[in-house]
């Protein structure tokens, strides 16, 4: 059985209106030196339907970090 909670609408609304102007978002990802490292991403004011994308370089740091570990952590994650 599937134990992943898909969000409802009620919750993708509620989740944007928490998220609506900021402008930042904090991603940190674990360096080729094993220690955390946090990379500030520009949002785009767009319709949120649930989902949040971000573009970063090939040759980011964070593109190599979350190649080798894709665990990241959103700092000041809104949580619904």
């Amino acid at each position: 059985m599937n134990a992943k909670k898909t969000a409802s609408s009620a919750d993708i609304q509620k989740l944007a209106s928490l998220i609506e102007g900021i402008k930042f978002a904090m991603v940190t990802s674990i360096g080729a030196d094993n220690h955390l490292q946090s990379c500030p991403l520009l949002t785009q004011d767009v319709d949120f339907g649930g989902e949040l994308w971000f573009i970063i370089g090939k040759k980011s740091d964070l593109y190599n970090n979350i190649r080798k570990d894709p665990h990241v952590n959103e700092i000041g994650r809104a949580h619904v």
